[in-house]
């Protein structure tokens, strides 16, 4: 997985300049982390148990061939996919479900319930596809077990109604596969 928008969080005693952390931390961390702003939050703020919701991208590299410049940021799949009937299952997830059938099995929270106020698949040209997915809170790789079963619908391996049946029966065995974790971008928390 990788990430544009994450936003971490801690507590310090004493002044501290948000400038200075950003640039020092973005120099322990190169090249794989890059620090792009610092602010000092409210006493008592955590960035993970703040959030309001989250916006994810999952990229799919649909054409034949695969490419050497994003195979670390997308999954490539060489079938043609059915763009249509992809956009009908991602319509039938959105809302307040409970979303049980769609998490990894040892994720061992008991609330399953979950709202997607978005669920959109775009293409692009040279093969590429985007699912986004937005909501209040995600389940354990629930981003990417919708990815794979969108992918499997629209290879004509699950039926449309899909999320339908997941959703109706919690079992994870009728959702599609967790897609490869490398075409999975975290775009962006809300506060």
């Amino acid at each position: 997985m990788h990430a544009r928008g994450q936003v971490a969080s801690f507590s310090f005693d004493g002044e501290v300049d948000p400038t200075r952390i950003a640039r020092g931390v973005s120099a322990l961390c190169r090249p794989n982390v890059s620090v792009v702003g610092a602010v000092v939050a409210p006493d008592g703020f955590n960035a993970r148990f703040d959030s309001r919701g989250k916006r994810y991208e999952y990229r799919i590299l649909n054409r034949s061939a695969p490419s050497p410049l994003d195979g670390d940021t997308s999954w490539h799949v060489p079938q043609l996919l059915d763009l249509e009937a992809m956009r009908d299952a991602a319509g039938a997830l959105v809302g307040t479900h409970d979303f049980a059938g769609f998490r990894a099995a040892d994720d061992g929270r008991e609330d399953t319930v979950r709202t997607l106020t978005s669920v959109s698949v775009d293409s692009a040209p040279g093969g590429l596809l985007t699912i986004g997915v937005e909501g209040t809170g995600f389940l354990k790789h629930m981003d990417r077990i919708i990815a794979g079963t969108l992918a499997e619908i629209g290879l004509g391996k699950l039926p449309r109604k899909t999320p339908s049946i997941v959703f109706e029966s919690g079992d994870r065995g009728a959702a599609g596969q967790t897609a490869p974790a490398n075409g999975l971008t975290l775009i962006e928390v809300f506060y």
